[in-house]
């Protein structure tokens, strides 16, 4: 069965180990929702420029579509568009190339972002389109490692890009805004722009729908407007995983004191798993979850993260929600998994005493106790803003401690016990000594 809801998050939707998914050899999952979850995460960091990706998208899917390019062709813009901006780490760098439509220095969020993709398969070809986003046309003709219909999309997604700055930096407002920017846009066709894109964007802003689908309300579910494609399909493990490890990458990047932390639950919720008896279908979904169980933390303002100092109130929750956001975000991408569920119940305790959901022990699965575990090794062992990395010695005692308090599970505390320095070694991965 499905998990389609927080019903999912109660009990396990299928016994570890058993049942169809255990001997499939990929995992099914849409791309689409997994792209929508990334930018709609990313999107969300700075509200000052909330939904920029997506307005994007919107452009780019709407110029794509008059210019009648394939259906294929068309889903790549809105791909394009979700993901262009995914080398941004901060606000501070958003608003540093949102200062005008021909930004001084946008090359390093454009190359970061592009290793990034470079190294996930199922999106690795939009990887040379978010390196060469800021680069004007005149310049992108001359590119002869770029084919044509790439150079266009290119080319597609920085016209978009600076149609939605240009239209917060103007602070405009009303019926006819959208045809101000596309009039402001004409004086860079043939340079910055293809003039094709410009005149096709100037045609598009005069019809009120194109305003109408970047509102607030609208904006995250036009392209339904569109016939997309379905893109509900079948991948290796090594495609899911290495789409895992973006999202991971870019949860990790987000502190430095946190840098490898989702990598090393990963790691460790497979190896455990395999410890275990779990079958290799249901480890895979484990490396995944772990992965990803910290996806949540996207929506975190940066300087809370960051803190060195005890949180207020207020900022408590907001970290503590991440757990359940996580769930939010993963739970259309990955149905008919665990991995879901799992990521959304790492901070759960089998004394009820967890979050979000306060959970129990009849409530909480292996795989939900495993990445319990995995999740505070990991985290012992790193350099948090508030302190310094524990010891082995430190972090195997704190273990014991809990699992007798009946927080966490004794069972899997003695597998970490009994082989504790390779399953130290796999939490702290290449980021060294904390």
């Amino acid at each position: 069965m499905a998990i389609q809801g927080e019903e999912g998050i109660l009990i396990s939707q299928t016994e570890p180990g058993r049942g169809a998914e255990a001997s499939q050899p990929g995992l099914r999952f849409d791309l689409a929702q997994a792209v929508n979850a990334l930018s709609s995460s990313l999107d969300l960091v700075g509200q000052q420029h909330a939904f920029h990706m997506r307005r994007v998208a919107v452009m780019a899917l709407a110029v794509a579509h008059a210019l009648d390019w394939p259906q294929e062709r068309q889903r790549d813009a809105l791909y394009a568009g979700l993901i262009h901006d995914c080398g941004i780490s901060s606000e501070t760098e958003f608003n540093d190339v949102a200062t005008s439509v021909e930004c001084a220095n946008p090359d390093p969020h454009c190359q970061r972002g592009a290793a990034y993709l470079a190294d996930c398969l199922p999106l690795k070809r939009f990887a040379p389109i978010v390196a060469h986003h800021h680069t004007p046309w005149k310049h992108l003709c001359r590119n002869n490692e770029l084919e044509e219909p790439t150079r266009l999309l290119t080319n597609l997604v920085l016209l978009a890009d600076r149609a939605d700055v240009l239209h917060s930096r103007m602070h405009l407002s009303g019926r006819r805004e959208w045809e101000v920017i596309g009039r402001e846009l004409t004086q860079y066709a043939g340079g910055l722009f293809a003039k094709e894109l410009v005149d096709c964007f100037r045609e598009l802003a005069e019809n009120e729908v194109f305003w109408l689908r970047l509102l607030p309300e609208y904006v995250e579910t036009v392209h339904y407007d569109f016939e997309i494609p379905d893109d509900f399909v079948t991948h290796a493990f090594a495609e899911t995983q290495s789409l895992a490890h973006l999202f991971a990458r870019l949860v990790d990047a987000k502190s430095a004191f946190t840098g490898e932390h989702s990598l090393g639950v990963g790691r460790l919720s497979a190896s455990l798993g395999q410890r275990v008896g779990l079958s290799v279908a249901m480890c895979h979904q484990l490396e995944i979850a772990g992965l990803l169980h910290d996806i949540g933390k996207l929506r975190v303002p940066m300087e809370v993260i960051d803190k060195p100092g005890k949180l207020s109130a207020d900022e408590r929750r907001l970290v503590k929600r991440h757990s359940y956001d996580s769930f939010r975000i993963l739970a259309p991408v990955f149905p008919g998994t665990q991995i879901a569920r799992w990521a959304a119940l790492h901070h759960e305790r089998i004394d009820g005493t967890g979050y979000p959901f306060g959970l129990k022990e009849s409530s909480l699965d292996q795989g939900a106790r495993i990445i319990a575990v995995a999740d505070i090794l990991q985290a012992l062992a790193q350099t948090r803003p508030y302190r310094p990395a524990f010891s082995q010695a430190d972090i195997l005692t704190m273990l014991k401690e809990m699992a007798g308090k009946r927080q966490i599970d004794a069972a899997i505390v003695a597998h970490v016990a009994g082989d504790f320095p390779a399953l130290y070694a796999l939490a702290i991965g290449a980021e060294g000594r904390g």
